[in-house]
């Protein structure tokens, strides 16, 4: 049913019109979406719990990004041969630098960033 065709000619050519029509299909939408499921928690059916490994992924995803950033901005590391990889917070480091000062400075960096709960260190220096 079309809501505006059962509104009055009249009230439709006043100044409150539009602002009617607004508040009537806002309060629709609201009514529409105040719907709520229940489900009965029983031995059974227990309450679902929040251990899901998307939340880790996405989190391991802004972590490596947070190193990776890390790395290519500083003046000593600036390689792109280091990979970073992070799993549930872990971050390994691989690859070749060229020196041992950029060795231990992409571990510190590594370890300073936010969300780093261990750093493995798996780089090597070029001969």
């Amino acid at each position: 049913m079309n809501i505006l065709r059962s509104i009055s000619p009249i009230v439709l050519r006043s100044r409150l019109a539009l602002p009617l029509a607004l508040s009537l299909a806002f309060t629709l939408g609201l009514a529409a979406c105040s719907k709520t499921e229940t489900t009965a928690v029983t031995p059974s059916n227990p309450p679902a719990t929040s251990t899901t490994p998307v939340a880790t992924a996405i989190d391991d995803t802004v972590v490596t990004s947070r190193v990776k950033s890390a790395l290519m901005a500083d003046d000593t590391v600036k390689s792109f041969d280091v990979s970073v990889e992070t799993v549930q917070g872990e971050v390994r480091l691989s690859g070749m630098v060229d020196t041992q000062a950029q060795h231990d400075q992409a571990v510190s960096l590594a370890r300073a960033v936010e969300g780093v709960t261990g750093v493995k260190n798996e780089l090597t220096v070029k001969p």
